[in-house]
């Protein structure tokens, strides 16, 4: 009986307050819309970004600075800048 007698007081209560009902509902729609659409967002970003950071490839180059004990890359002659160019379009 306690769970009857404090379901028939809340929905009293509701619709005692109609407009406060009904702000409180456009509230957490907005709220759970915001969120969904600020997770979509993230997914496409982080898509966008792995598609790009994919797309560099092995004829992608790293800077260093001199002194450095990473391994130099082979000059690139006017055959590998040509294919660098075609795989870029």
């Amino acid at each position: 009986m306690i769970i009857f007698d404090t379901l028939q007081t809340a929905l009293a209560q509701l619709s005692a307050n109609k407009l406060r009902t009904g702000l409180t509902m456009l509230g957490i729609v907005i709220g759970v819309g915001a969120v969904i659409a600020l997770m979509a967002a993230g997914q496409g970003a982080q898509q966008g970004v792995t598609k790009e950071v994919s797309g560099l490839g092995r004829l992608s180059r790293a800077a260093a600075p001199s002194g450095s004990k990473l391994p130099r890359s082979r000059p690139t002659t006017p055959t590998r800048s040509k294919v660098f160019r075609t795989w870029t379009r």
